[in-house]
C-alpha cells in the first residue's frame, strides 16, 4: 500500500484521507480493513464514505438501542462518526431500492485504551452473537471468559451480569476485554 502511495507522489508520513461510495453488501468489511490499515501504521486521518442508511444508523447508534451492535462498538473504539448527508433513492439514476447516507469517520487512538485490541474485538464480537442473553450467559461465547468464569470476569470488570450486551458502553467493553486479556496477570480464583 505504501509503495502504491509513493508511486502517486506521497511520502510515508503524508496524511491519508479516504473517500468512497462503498458497495452496500461489503461496507462493514471495508470499514474494518481501513481501521486495520490505520492500526498497521498507515497515516489515515479520516474516511468519508457513502453507505446504506441502515449501516450508517448502526455506526451512529446510541447505547441501549436496537441498532447498537458489534459494528458500532468496534468502529467507534477508534473513530468518531458523524452523519454528513442523507440521500434519497431519487438522487441516483436509476434509483436504488435503499436510502443512502454519507458519514465521516475521524480516526483517533483507541478510546478507551485496552491491553489488547484483538481481545477487545473478540469480546465484543462474542457477546453480540448472544445479544439477547444476559452478559453472564453471553460471555460463555468467549473462550477465555468461559474458562475464567463469567461471574469472575464480570465482578473484576465491575459489571452487572444481568445486563445485555447492547447496554454496555465502550469503557465497559474495554474493562471486560482487559480482564480476559492474556497480557494481564493471571486471575486469582
Amino acid at each position: 500500500m505504501r509503495e502504491a502511495l509513493r508511486g502517486l507522489g506521497a511520502h510515508d508520513d503524508d496524511p491519508i484521507r479516504v473517500a468512497g461510495n462503498l458497495p452496500y453488501n461489503v461496507a462493514s468489511p471495508i470499514l474494518f480493513k481501513i481501521g486495520e490499515l490505520r492500526a498497521a501504521g498507515l497515516p489515515i486521518v479520516d474516511a468519508s464514505v457513502m453507505l446504506q442508511r441502515e449501516v450508517a444508523d448502526r455506526l451512529l447508534a446510541a447505547v441501549g438501542t436496537r441498532d447498537y451492535s458489534a459494528l458500532t462498538v468496534l468502529i467507534r473504539h477508534t473513530s468518531h462518526v458523524t452523519r454528513l448527508l442523507n440521500l434519497p433513492p431519487g438522487a441516483f439514476r436509476p434509483p436504488p431500492k435503499v436510502q443512502s447516507t454519507v458519514v465521516r469517520l475521524a480516526f483517533h487512538d483507541a478510546t478507551p485504551p485496552v491491553h489488547s485490541a484483538s481481545q477487545f474485538a473478540a469480546v465484543v464480537r462474542a457477546v453480540f452473537t448472544r445479544r439477547r442473553k444476559m452478559l453472564s450467559n453471553a460471555l460463555l461465547a468467549h473462550h477465555q471468559a468461559a474458562a475464567i468464569g463469567p461471574a469472575v470476569v464480570l465482578a473484576r470488570a465491575g459489571i452487572d451480569g444481568s445486563r445485555r450486551p447492547e447496554t454496555l458502553s465502550l469503557e465497559e467493553f474495554g474493562r471486560l476485554a482487559d480482564v480476559v486479556s492474556p497480557s494481564q496477570p493471571p486471575l486469582a480464583p
